[in-house]
């Protein structure tokens, strides 16, 4: 799933990364940020949390 933001193209992507983990990669206009972590860290439901959280911040935006 990936999430642009601002007219500067900053994005946040999160990306299955090899078995039970995730990558988050995260850019900004001055800023690159990758961290992986096993997804057994984080429950289905806080996954979700996270992600709507980003989609409704997105659209509030817009």
């Amino acid at each position: 799933m990936k999430i642009t933001f601002g007219e500067d193209g900053g994005f946040l992507e999160i990306l299955p990364s090899g078995k039970n983990k995730i990558t988050m990669v995260m850019c900004g206009r001055k800023s690159y940020r990758e961290v992986t972590m096993s997804s057994t860290d984080l429950s289905i439901e806080q996954v979700s949390e996270i992600i709507e959280f980003l989609i409704e911040w997105k659209e509030a935006e817009e």
